[in-house]
């Protein structure tokens, strides 16, 4: 395990250890948990952000960078339909997105009135948390710490020297990271067009086979929010829902996307 990883671990091993969180990044070395704990090294669990109202979430954060440079075999697995998706986006802005399309058609269950996809993530996706009349994932918090996973990460996947301390150094230092995330984020993962982060996202939900462990892994997401939020029967799956509707979905995921990108 290498440095940067090993600090990873160190972030995520209070709230991002459980048996599903080491099935997909393995498993946290206990020894080294150790090694740190007996040495009184303050665990820090929130850190101000410098722009947007929120506070990061450090544990989510740290799972989410693990996700982004994993090396793993599952990786390969996953690309069967779309070589720009892997494990890692199932770990931070795919997995937040899975779950809030469960929060959609919980919504609408819920209200028995069809809720549609693309207005729903308009008036609900990346919402600060003291809106507290959007109790959903994904929200403006989660973006953010999904945002600086990736930018952070795919920096540490190259060959060089850099630190995840020289990077989180670079994120929070005046006029850092923090005020390029979004715009960042868009250009490289999602494509930095309306028409491309839909077609992604519409992959990301429909991917659909045997071995494709975008599939697989989406299938286990939906389950966790379903248990959680008590659903019974279980909604439909966004690869069976009427393309159109799912496609209305990431579009209005894709347009949200792009107004955080506008603005930083």
């Amino acid at each position: 395990m290498n440095a940067n990883t090993a600090v990873m671990q160190w972030l995520r091993h209070r709230e991002y250890a459980g048996p599903n969180f080491e099935r997909a990044l393995g498993e946290i070395d206990r020894n080294w948990i150790t090694f740190v704990e007996i040495r009184n090294i303050t665990m820090i669990d929130w850190v101000a952000d410098p722009l947007q109202p929120i506070s990061i979430k450090v544990a989510h954060l740290g799972a989410s960078l693990e996700g982004v440079t994993l090396i793993s075999v599952k990786q390969g697995l996953a690309m069967i339909r779309d070589p720009s998706l892997n494990i890692s986006d199932l770990l931070g802005w795919g997995g937040d997105l899975i779950t809030f399309y469960v929060d959609w058609q919980y919504a609408m269950r819920a209200s028995k009135t069809p809720i549609s996809g693309y207005g729903f993530c308009l008036d609900r996706l990346a919402q600060p948390a003291y809106k507290k009349e959007y109790i959903h994932t994904a929200k403006l918090r989660d973006l953010v710490e999904d945002a600086d996973a990736y930018n952070i990460g795919t920096v540490l996947n190259r060959p060089g020297r850099r630190t995840i301390v020289q990077e989180i150094e670079e994120l929070f230092r005046p006029g850092g990271g923090y005020t390029n995330r979004f715009a960042r984020f868009w250009q490289k993962k999602l494509g930095g067009s309306v028409e491309t982060a839909t077609k992604l996202a519409d992959h990301l939900l429909s991917t659909n086979g045997v071995l494709d462990g975008i599939a697989m892994a989406r299938r286990d997401l939906i389950v966790q929010r379903e248990t959680f939020l008590r659903i019974a029967p279980p909604i439909t799956r966004p690869e069976l829902l009427n393309g159109t509707e799912r496609e209305g979905f990431c579009r209005g995921f894709a347009e949200v996307m792009q107004q955080l990108a506008s603005s930083g």
